[in-house]
């Protein structure tokens, strides 16, 4: 990217951008809704399991056996299509990236996206695209590279307390489960190994979807601060000499937001919504003070 070229705040808003977007959110969508599903089919089959098993004491075994089998059987093949859906999203937002950024491919992290997946998937998407304009924070007058860091830095920062947050949502959840299961059995005066059968092994498949939910959501809450705090160290370097940060050292950064979103730690929409305000209202705050630093220092 040059000087001749458009900015990222114009070039964000191209027909090719808000295709790209369009596709990635149809993408990621596509994932929630597999993940979602699965979570109802687990939830479903473990209250029904658990309701069977305490009205028919005699096919506890059985009914626990066979139930936790198609659930683990129905969460393994949904886990795969979801991990795909994550995949072809995570390349579509890559590809969006690369083009905005100026960063060249990396072919070791991912596979470029077809023509066909990107049309697909954008003309799938059904409500109003508004929302897809201005996807970066205006960088204002900050000199390439440096303006890239400033997405960059909104990028990682973006996701990490909604990350937090859901995750606190999940291990909730599973609290709540293990409470009320433990109340069945005192009150119902079950041995333990009885209520293991009946209570817990039909909720193995749950249990162990919100905890691999929550465990995923923590460690990239956690692996994002760290690289947002590695992308403030490189701006300030560039604050001191802007001529210091250099195309790979952005190609690095994009490489780790890449993994982060391969990881497919993901948050579904309804939860999203509810936090989207607070933070895009963080993001532009940082972008601001980042522009103004650098206004500061004599370099926009």
């Amino acid at each position: 990217m040059t000087a001749a070229n458009p900015s990222i705040t114009t070039a964000q808003n191209s027909e090719r951008a808000l295709t790209l977007l369009a596709a990635q959110r149809r993408l990621y969508s596509d994932a929630k809704i597999i993940q979602g599903t699965r979570l109802v089919i687990a939830a479903t089959g473990a209250l029904g399991s658990v309701a069977a098993a305490l009205a028919f004491p005699p096919w506890r075994t059985s009914i626990a056996i066979v139930t936790g089998l198609i659930l683990l059987v129905i969460g393994i093949l949904g886990s795969a299509r979801e991990k795909r859906k994550i995949n072809e999203g995570s390349c579509v937002q890559e590809e969006l990236d690369g083009m905005l950024f100026g960063l060249p491919w990396n072919d070791m992290c991912a596979d470029r996206p077809t023509t066909s997946t990107i049309t697909t998937a954008a003309n799938r998407l059904r409500g109003d695209r508004s929302d897809l304009r201005n996807w970066y924070p205006d960088t204002a007058s900050v000199p390439y590279p440096m303006n890239v860091l400033i997405c960059q830095n909104s990028n990682l920062g973006w996701g990490a307390s909604a990350h937090r947050k859901w995750a606190a949502t999940l291990t909730a959840a599973i609290l709540a489960l293990l409470a009320a299961s433990t109340l069945i059995m005192v009150v119902g005066h079950m041995e333990v190994v009885e209520a293991l059968i009946a209570l817990v092994v039909p909720q193995l498949s749950l249990l162990k979807e919100l905890y691999e939910m929550a465990r995923s959501n923590l460690d990239t809450a956690t692996s994002k601060a760290s690289a947002e705090g590695k992308v403030l160290n490189l701006w300030r370097r560039g604050l001191a000499d802007p001529a210091a940060v250099t195309i790979t050292d952005c190609r690095a950064v994009q490489d780790k937001i890449l993994q982060f979103r391969q990881n497919g730690a993901s948050i579904p929409n309804w939860f999203h919504n509810r936090v989207r305000r607070r933070q895009e209202a963080t993001m532009s705050a940082t972008a601001q003070h980042m522009v103004d630093e650098a206004r500061a220092h004599g370099i926009a």
